[in-house]
């Protein structure tokens, strides 16, 4: 599954050039706001912005592996996070009301099985014809 994200990576110059971009100004905005706040690092961050943003202007396929590697990273790290917040959700919100239903009695599917009922079948009231009803059913 991993492999097969890994593989549809596009790396076309206009996405090395939209990632050289959004990366160097990022790194940028952050050296920017470090030389304000008169941060240890400051240099560091914009000389790499900078550089990130002039290889995706002028030369994108510079960037290719780092964009690669980069990627790759993202996809095994929201493979990850993905099962952990579902299985939080399943676990911390799904779990705890389905307790509280047991506890209730509340039985939302109607799935006893009666033997001695003639038939599932649930008649439902009759009403008028309403054409109106029909044509938004939304």
């Amino acid at each position: 599954m991993i492999k097969e994200e890994l593989k549809q990576i596009k790396s076309t110059p206009a996405e090395l050039r939209k990632f050289g971009l959004t990366i160097g100004g990022l790194l940028t905005l952050i050296g920017i706001i470090m030389i304000i706040l008169d941060a240890k690092h400051k240099l560091i961050f914009s000389g790499v912005g900078f550089l990130f943003m002039f290889l995706g202007l002028t030369f994108p396929k510079a960037l290719k592996w780092i964009y690669k590697l980069w990627m790759g990273f993202s996809v095994v790290l929201g493979f990850f996070s993905t099962r952990i917040i579902l299985s939080l959700l399943f676990y911390f919100v799904l779990t705890p009301i389905n307790f509280l239903h047991k506890f209730t009695g509340k039985n939302f599917l109607d799935l006893k099985i009666e033997k001695s009922a003639e038939s599932y079948w649930q008649k439902r009231p009759q009403v008028a014809f309403d054409k109106s009803r029909y044509e938004k059913q939304f």
